[in-house]
């Protein structure tokens, strides 16, 4: 028990560093623990070695919230064109979007682990004739997102562009680790980039004011949190983010601040549907269930059951871990250049791009950039981007 709660901690210590670090994700970490694995398998278990990774996967569930809230943020004179929890960073109200998410988080996974033994029956007895039509779903939800978008044409380009970049780092080119320099050039490195054609100062952040939260509209926002994750929990290259625009786009009274509370709690439930998708039909959604695949093979029931306690264990840290962080964030950011912050972050990341992807990678990291710059810079929303992931699954599928 010593050794799986001291593994527990230090999964939760790497899920900081993935979280806190824009673009460097849980499935590099993973993947670098298991080319490392002959070294740790001598003197930890299979298991204890997976318990690391889960751990370290649901704290950066709850941690990454803090860099997309108070890194990329734009001023005042942009604000409406961007997320909601930079528009309450530029408010002073940084916490409040860290915390909306933190406690998103905490009744998603708390609810996603009470409803594990109907989500098993129902993937079990269902999953087979639910595959059939995942094209289908797939290309139905690229084409809904695609007409809740005002700026058609613009869309459209973002999606043809990210797209075809997409297929080229997945299938044209033998990259070592394509996901990594794909994703971190469009979702981190742009964001960054761009914030600094914007941002003058970021403004003192308020701590301790109440967060007001209505009840009903709480729990309607987790329940559609939950039924939006356990739809697209099971289609690949659908992130959180378009999950929690479906469920928002079917809600009535629907506000910002539930917005942010939905994607905190879908970007853990997903998560947590990961690793039913591996227990219940052996397949992985993620880059860190493969690699728990491929330690233990197969996954017993009684691994299962640790699987949730430790889950249940990270949560909690990771919510303290989470909210402690936000404060600390909120004192030091305003203090410090946000400039050099970013741009020390972007060379940082470009370094670990051309260290596991090569020069090709790098340069695949530079155009995703430039990809990622486009859907700001046109005025739609960044989750097009994820045609990067969408279309080469769709063209897989269908050609």
């Amino acid at each position: 028990m010593l050794d799986l709660f001291l593994c527990l901690l230090a999964g939760c210590l790497l899920g900081v560093f993935t979280g806190l670090t824009p673009g460097v994700h849980i499935n590099l970490i993973s993947l670098l623990l298991l080319s490392l694995s002959p070294f740790f398998l001598t003197f930890l278990s299979p298991l204890l070695l997976a318990v690391v990774i889960i751990s370290m996967s649901i704290t950066h569930t709850f941690l990454d919230v803090i860099p997309s809230t108070y890194l990329g943020a734009p001023n005042e004179d942009t604000a409406l064109s961007v997320l909601p929890n930079h528009r309450l960073l530029l408010e002073g109200n940084g916490y409040h979007a860290v915390k909306l998410a933190t406690i998103g988080s905490l009744l998603g996974l708390f609810f996603a682990v009470l409803s594990t033994p109907l989500l098993v029956f129902l993937v079990r007895k269902f999953y087979d004739s639910f595959q059939a039509f995942i094209p289908y779903l797939l290309l139905a939800s690229l084409v809904y997102l695609f007409y809740l978008e005002k700026k058609k044409v613009a869309a459209l380009l973002v999606i043809l562009f990210s797209g075809v970049l997409g297929i080229l780092s997945l299938s044209s080119f033998r990259l070592e680790q394509p996901l990594f320099p794909l994703l971190s050039g469009l979702f981190g490195s742009s964001t960054l980039l761009l914030s600094l054609k914007d941002v003058h100062a970021i403004p003192l952040q308020f701590t301790h004011l109440p967060l007001v939260l209505d009840f009903k509209k709480t729990l309607k926002s987790v329940f559609a949190s939950l039924g939006a994750s356990s739809f697209v929990g099971f289609l690949p290259g659908v992130s959180s983010a378009q999950a929690a625009i479906i469920a928002s786009s079917v809600l009535k009274d629907y506000e910002e601040k539930y917005y942010l509370l939905m994607l905190g709690a879908i970007n853990t439930i997903v998560m947590v549907i990961g690793f039913v998708a591996y227990y219940t039909i052996d397949k992985a959604r993620n880059g860190s269930v493969v690699v728990i695949m491929k330690l233990l093979g197969d996954l017993s029931f009684s691994h299962f059951m640790v699987f949730l306690s430790v889950i249940l264990l990270s949560c909690f840290f990771a919510s303290f871990l989470t909210l402690y962080l936000a404060k600390v964030f909120g004192v030091w950011i305003p203090k410090i250049s946000y400039p050099l912050l970013c741009l020390s972050i972007v060379f940082f990341v470009s370094c670990l791009v051309a260290w596991f992807s090569g020069y090709l990678g790098l340069l695949f990291f530079l155009v995703a950039t430039a990809v990622g710059m486009l859907a700001p810079l046109l005025g739609v929303a960044r989750h097009h981007l994820m045609a990067c992931l969408l279309v080469p699954i769709l063209f897989f599928l269908f050609l």
